[in-house]
């Protein structure tokens, strides 16, 4: 590679020449297939993973050309090009290449740090995002007076109101400067980002994580005279909308207040702009490890959920949560797994066939709820009573959040590890099912 043809890149990893990113993808298919092919259908996972390679690509052919001894002299730890391979090019205060990277910026802590009460050491120990912990981190806002963020539909980048710098604690990707050169919107108002760098398609990430930023925010602060927007960083869906309904019900908040930026905006606070520690520096998900006061607010969500979903008459006291119609960490012996739960007068369903109000009618009806770990578990969180709940794990995959959630909510809760086969799939033999199902107290003839 050139230097010159250097240039034509951004000194970041999100604006990038789109025929090196598609040309990295190629030959390093099979290996971004094995990292993240269980993230397919998530964007950002997929992106930053290729990012990464082209990164590694861009270091590694800078490096060579210029006889550089380390990767921080191409690019250091914020994505920025440095002097050594700018070499005086780029010096104009007009070109942009260097921001002022602010490491610190006001901020008030809503939450103190707590112990984890949910924590259990029998939770699954070797998932690749278990979280673990047995203490809550605090909880800050931090606050940018008259700042500027950028944001689209997969993350987001707070700057300083002369967009001379970048907020490191509120810089999940770290933009290409490229994504300063459009026009700013002024708003009349705070802006609060409840994004980080997960995407808020993924309903688990936008209730846990994105509306339990928005609940600590809102209870920690007084009624205010100025306009206030919360921003959320990804395209919705009939589930976004539901939820927005019920906080708005919750809050006494606008619809209008809520920006889900579809395409690339600038917009400049008039008051502040401002974000959690948690949506980068510590990334506590599921919601602050379920802080008592986020499960307060998931049973409020609960109750306007319920309220307005109705009864369901093709519900089921006993419900198996299909994954059959997913991308990956599929039951590879599925079918074994529905006959022999059928057997025992479990509903079958694949939730992404139902509309939205028909996927929580369904799982909060259910008074046993087994299922693999993925989205489709997130619905217990608008759950009233106290089911019972298994969950199936690919062995070396997941996350204990639906742990956290049902010990928090007072479910009973097991879990079957099973054996991984091809790909992601795994296998779940019928015996640990069973055992799992007895250990919660399903024993009584014609059930197993």
């Amino acid at each position: 590679m050139q230097i010159e043809a250097l240039f034509q890149l951004s000194q970041t990893l999100d604006e990038i020449d789109l025929r090196l990113f598609h040309d990295v993808y190629r030959r390093h298919r099979d290996d971004i297939e094995l990292q993240v092919s269980s993230y397919l259908g998530n964007v950002g996972f997929r992106k930053y993973h290729i990012l990464k390679l082209v990164r590694s690509e861009i270091v590694r052919n800078i490096r060579q050309s210029l006889t550089l001894t380390r990767d921080e002299d191409v690019i250091d730890k914020f994505g920025r090009l440095q002097q050594a391979v700018i070499g005086g090019r780029h010096e104009s205060s007009n070109d942009r290449w260097y921001l002022d990277v602010i490491e610190d910026a006001p901020y008030a802590v809503l939450r103190a740090g707590s112990i984890n009460e949910w924590m259990d050491e029998n939770f699954p120990n070797k998932l690749s995002f278990a979280t673990r912990q047995q203490a809550r981190p605090s909880l800050k806002m931090y606050h940018a007076t008259q700042g500027v963020l950028y944001a689209d539909a997969c993350g987001f980048q707070i700057y300083d109101a002369d967009l001379a710098g970048f907020f490191w604690s509120g810089s999940p990707y770290c933009y290409s400067n490229v994504v300063l050169a459009r026009e700013i919107e002024e708003f009349p108002g705070d802006i609060i980002v409840l994004a980080d760098f997960f995407n808020g398609a993924n309903f688990c990430h936008f209730i846990f994580d994105w509306l339990g930023r928005l609940n600590a925010f809102m209870e920690s602060q007084p009624p205010r005279a100025r306009r206030i927007a919360f921003v959320a960083s990804c395209v919705p869906g009939p589930l976004h909308k539901l939820l927005v309904d019920a906080v708005c019900d919750i809050f006494t908040l606008d619809q209008s207040q809520f920006i889900f930026p579809t395409g690339p905006r600038l917009l400049r606070a008039e008051g502040s702009i401002r974000w959690f520690s948690d949506a980068y520096e510590n990334n506590t998900h599921p919601g602050q490890l379920m802080h008592p006061a986020t499960v307060h607010f998931m049973r409020q969500l609960a109750s306007r959920l319920e309220r307005w979903s109705g009864s369901n008459p093709t519900s089921s006291r006993r419900l198996y949560i299909s994954r059959a119609d997913a991308r990956a960490r599929k039951v590879s012996n599925e079918q074994e797994i529905r006959d022999y739960l059928a057997q025992s007068g479990f509903q079958i369903v694949e939730l992404a066939h139902l509309a939205v109000a028909d996927q929580i009618r369904a799982v909060t009806s259910a008074d046993i709820i087994v299922g693999p770990h993925g989205m489709g578990l997130t619905h217990l969180a608008f759950h009233e009573r106290s089911p019972t709940v298994v969950e199936l794990f690919h062995p070396e995959i997941g996350t204990d959040v639906y742990a956290v959630l049902s010990r928090s909510l007072g479910f009973t809760y097991r879990y079957v590890i099973g054996e991984a086969v091809s790909g992601l799939d795994f296998e779940v033999p019928v015996d640990r099912l069973a055992d799992a199902l007895r250990d919660a107290g399903f024993s009584k003839p014609g059930l197993l």
